[in-house]
Order: C-alpha cells, then sequence, then structure tokens
C-alpha cells in the first residue's frame, strides 16, 4: 500500500491506526510508518492516546473460543451435586468454583455432612463479555479495568501499555485527493536500482528523525542478574573466591552436617521438596559416623548433643537444597582436609529452593548469597564489619543487627535493611559464627564466621519496589524490564 491509497480510505472522522491496519491487512508498522510520512505533509490529522491493550495468552484465546471454566461448571450443574463429585467428574480446578461463586452463579448447601452445589443463575460475567470484546478490540476503556486485571491475574490476557494513533484526512488532504495530486503524495522513500538506471525526475520524502515508530527490544541483562553481577564483582574485591555446588543436594550436606537434628521441621515436606528420582545420595562413611556421634552424644565437642536418634536412609534423603550452606560444608570438609589453606575467604550467589507460600517478600525459588571466612580469632565484630563495608558498596547504608537462635551458629543474628517505601525494616539475612559440633567433625579448629543473605530482599531495597513479585515472577511487569537502565551505577 501507498500514501495515496491509505489517504483514500480514511475519513474526516479520527480512526484507530489499529484497526485501518486490520482492515487493509497490513502490519501496524507499515501503517504508522505511512501516517507518519502523511502527518508531515500535513495531508492527516493525527492523536496520540496512551492505552492499556490486552492481549490474549494461549489459554485466553481458548477460553474465548470454548469456555471459561466457571461457565463449564453452571452447564453441567442440573441438580444439586456434591462439590468434589461434579469437580472430579468435570475434571474442573476448584477456581471454577471460586469464580461461580463470585458472580453469584452458584449457592453452596450443608446436606448430611456434604457440601452441595447448586446453580441459581447463567447470567453472562463481566469477564465473559470482556474476552469476547477482546477477541476483536483490545483497547482497555474506561470502567473495564478492573475486569481486564482479573484476566490477567488468572492469566488468561497480558495488560500492554501503548499509544494510539487516531488519523482521519485533513481539510489539505482532501483537497489533494479532489486536485488528484498524484505528484504530491508519491514522493519517493529511497533510490533505486531502477532510479539509477532509468533516472529519476521526482522528489524524495523528507525523513522525520523524530516520528513514532514502534519501539524493538533487544535482548538484555535481568535487574536482578545486575545486581548479582554487582554483587559479585563487590565480593570478589573483598578478597572473596567464588564457589559452586549442586542444586541437587543429599539431606546429608543440607541439614546433618549443620547439627540439625532429623526431626527437625526445616526437614519436613512442609519446608523443603524432596525428589523421587533420584530419591537416594550417596554420603561420606566416615564423616557420617563422625556426624551421628556429634547429634546422639556430642562426640569430642564437650556438647549434649542434639538428637536422640539419627538414620542413614535419612540422610542419604535427596532434596532442592535450601540453602548454599550445604556448599559452605562442602568447602570446609575441603579445608579440613588441607585441599584449601587457611586462612580463606568463600561466596557464591545461587539458586536455593523451599516450599514456601507465595506473597510480597516470599518465592519458592530464590537466591542466597552465601559467604564466610576461616581464620584465628575471628569474632562478631568482623561479621558485622562485612556487612557493613558489602552493603555499603551496595548503597544500603541502614542496616541493623537482632540476636537470633541458629541450631549450627552461636552466636547468631539477623541482618536488616530500611525500606524506605514500606517505611520499615526488612530481613535481609541470617548469619553467626559455626558451632564446633559443625567444624570440629571436619578437622576445623579456627573460627568460621558465615552468612546467608537475600538477593532478592536487596533487590527490594535498590529497585525501590514494595512486593519482589514485580521484580521475578509470572507477575513482572516486562514493561518494567525492558526500561531498566543495563547500568551498574542504577544500583548504587
Amino acid at each position: 500500500m501507498d500514501k495515496l491509497s491509505l489517504l483514500k480510505t480514511l475519513s474526516s472522522e479520527f480512526q484507530r491506526g489499529d484497526e485501518i491496519a486490520k482492515q487493509v491487512s497490513l502490519p501496524v508498522s507499515t501503517i504508522a510508518s505511512l501516517i507518519s510520512q502523511l502527518e508531515a505533509e500535513e495531508l492527516i490529522e493525527v492523536k496520540r492516546e496512551k492505552k492499556t491493550m490486552a492481549q490474549l495468552t494461549q489459554e485466553g484465546a481458548e477460553a474465548a473460543v470454548s469456555e471459561l471454566p466457571e461457565r463449564k461448571l453452571i452447564t453441567a450443574l442440573s441438580r444439586e451435586e456434591e462439590i468434589g463429585t461434579v469437580l472430579q467428574r468435570l475434571k474442573l480446578e476448584p477456581v471454577a468454583l471460586q469464580w461461580a461463586k463470585k458472580n453469584n452463579w452458584v449457592m453452596l448447601l450443608n446436606a448430611g455432612g456434604k457440601t452441595l452445589v447448586k446453580k441459581i443463575a447463567t447470567n453472562e460475567s463481566e469477564q465473559e463479555k470482556l474476552l469476547e470484546k477482546f477477541k476483536r478490540d483490545s483497547a482497555v476503556n474506561a470502567g473495564e479495568e478492573k475486569t481486564a486485571k482479573e484476566l490477567r491475574d488468572r492469566k488468561l490476557v497480558k495488560l500492554l501499555e501503548q499509544t494510539l494513533l487516531f488519523v482521519k484526512i485533513s481539510k489539505k488532504g482532501t483537497a489533494a485527493l479532489k486536485a488528484e495530486t498524484q505528484d504530491k503524495l508519491e514522493l519517493a522513500n529511497q533510490v533505486t536500482p531502477q532510479m539509477v538506471k532509468q533516472g529519476f525526475g521526482g522528489s524524495f520524502r523528507e525523513y522525520d528523525v523524530n516520528a513514532e515508530v514502534t519501539p524493538l527490544y533487544a535482548g538484555k541483562r535481568h535487574p536482578l542478574q545486575l545486581l548479582a553481577n554487582e554483587m559479585r564483582e563487590i565480593l570478589v574485591g573483598m578478597g572473596f573466591e567464588e564457589m559452586n555446588g549442586p542444586l541437587v543436594e543429599s539431606s546429608f550436606w543440607n541439614f546433618d552436617v549443620m547439627f540439625m537434628p532429623q526431626n527437625h521441621p526445616n526437614r519436613d515436606l512442609m519446608d523443603t521438596f524432596f525428589l523421587k528420582k533420584p530419591s537416594r545420595a550417596n554420603v561420606p562413611t566416615n564423616l557420617a559416623s563422625i556426624v551421628k556421634q556429634v547429634q546422639l552424644n556430642g562426640w569430642k565437642t564437650g556438647s549434649k548433643g542434639c538428637a536422640n536418634n539419627w538414620g542413614i536412609e535419612e540422610a542419604q534423603k535427596t532434596i532442592l537444597r535450601t540453602h548454599t550452606t550445604a556448599t559452605t560444608f562442602r568447602y570446609l570438609e575441603k579445608i579440613g582436609k588441607k585441599e584449601i589453606q587457611t586462612p580463606c575467604k568463600f561466596f557464591s550467589i545461587n539458586k536455593v529452593f523451599r516450599n514456601e507460600a507465595i506473597d510480597r517478600t516470599h518465592l519458592p525459588e530464590f537466591h542466597q548469597i552465601e559467604g564466610f571466612v576461616v581464620s584465628e580469632n575471628l569474632n562478631l565484630r568482623h561479621l558485622m564489619g562485612v556487612f557493613t563495608d558489602f552493603y555499603g558498596q551496595l548503597g544500603i547504608s541502614k542496616i541493623r543487627f537482632k540476636p537470633v537462635f541458629n541450631p549450627y551458629t552461636e552466636p547468631s543474628m539477623e541482618i536488616f535493611g530500611y525500606h524506605d517505601s514500606l517505611a520499615k525494616w526488612v530481613e535481609i539475612g541470617n548469619s553467626g559464627i559455626f558451632r564446633p559440633e559443625t567444624t570440629a567433625p571436619l578437622g576445623i579448629k579456627q573460627n568460621v564466621i558465615a552468612w546467608g543473605l537475600a538477593l532478592e530482599r536487596a533487590a527490594m531495597i535498590l529497585f525501590e519496589v514494595d512486593d519482589i513479585r514485580k521484580v521475578v515472577g509470572a507477575s513482572t511487569d516486562l514493561q518494567w524490564i525492558r526500561d531498566f537502565p543495563e547500568l551498574p551505577e542504577v544500583l548504587r
């Protein structure tokens, strides 16, 4: 399509640019380019308006064609039926019942100790109306925002902020059409081989370098990765070496060597992800024998132990590591065997996994900044100094410490950073000096100060966000990531 053809399709009433693109079956970017050319020649009038647009996800497109789960539920309900039975029969998730209740389509009855569901209405819901509309018009209009956000939260649509073009022919454009000033409209865009061979006596269009175009987004580092890289540089600059360990760990390295009894709540299914395959891992036999004695009677540490029972089967269970401290103890074993010389300092920035309920400050998968120092005469003041230096270089100057109990460190303390947007102190890490019950079995006689810090919690403070889900996860605003400057200085 050329400019003249587009001009002929326009009327004296404003039309949306994306709708024009649909009418002529051309990409929006092509129409936008032609609009920019016609606007520069004052042949059209253009209005620009920022608008929230909805893009159907695959699940949303399927729901728009077929039915939402709650509609399937009430369509199949012909009589009162027990909740579990009807959901199982229709192979529906409980969310179908939740939305049916919210739409006032059903009511729940108690009968003989069973909860029955009864259909009371079948009217079209606001979500159904909007999904149907989005099939032909993706703009979120006034009054539709709440329902659109509900559809977004259900992963049925993605909401994007766009600038819409509204176009109509100008008086000059109408006059140009009437006068059929083809030459005026048909300015050349570029030099072609044909022009070079045959010559060209026409005129070239002036380029408008300020014209609005469809943005293109190149690949870039995620803000969380930027922060991790910055932290890595700081720790290396402080003299630390980086260490790495496996994501899949044995309970032995994750719990047992840390003087954590096998009936500790952290080892429960409610907190830890256990693997079905492989379900067992090899553990060092000699060290396991010593760890068993430490837990049952204290071994040679002067401790009374921490458990009444200890079994190798429990220690061999495989898990997704709940902290990178498991990697710390693998390295401490090397130090005890003189494979690594002391004094020494190590760190890691890696993923850990916990069976956490997702909320504004918790995720089931997150990053831990692990670190330890082995040397003579280390104490709590040294530990506080590490944090003051580290967080100070990051730009977090408001930190404070709070005593806490850990099974594996004594003394122990939590680290808090002040979050200006939340106007409260946020826990950003845990630390302490490893107890002899954890280091003596490994052959280490020096003091070991250690910590596990939360990368995502620090990101909340530095990025000034009040919900970690805005930084990472399915609810992350992609535009925020696209606009985030890829410069380390932004973190300071």
